[in-house]
């Protein structure tokens, strides 16, 4: 939840086996979009969004060598700034942190 509204994030197999795409919106209070909706990364492995004691939201995930199946690195970085503040007032550390993931996620594949 935030301030104004909510933001979602939803993820879905793709073609690729056991691969997931995340994409990510902010809706105002009466679902209209806040921003464009966004994809964050397609990743295989683990995902997990999380929301800290302070409102802000969380995401881990980690890295699958695909020739056994085992994991080889994990990652944790900041989504979304505190979510009960006045919009506006987390935008940039949210676009870093939605940048960082992709560039990881990148570098990873």
């Amino acid at each position: 939840m935030l301030s104004t509204g909510y933001t979602l994030v939803g993820g879905w197999f793709t073609s690729t086996s056991n691969t997931y795409s995340y994409q990510m919106g902010t809706f105002y209070a009466n679902g209209t979009a806040n921003q464009t909706a966004s994809t964050l990364a397609t990743v295989m492995g683990l995902v997990s969004f999380f929301q800290d004691v302070k409102g802000a939201m969380w995401v881990g995930w980690m890295d699958v060598d695909t020739g056994n199946y085992m994991t080889y690195a994990g990652y944790l970085a900041k989504l979304q700034g505190q979510t009960n503040v006045v919009v506006g007032a987390d935008t940039l550390s949210t676009a870093l942190a939605v940048v960082a993931f992709l560039l990881a996620s990148i570098v990873a594949y």
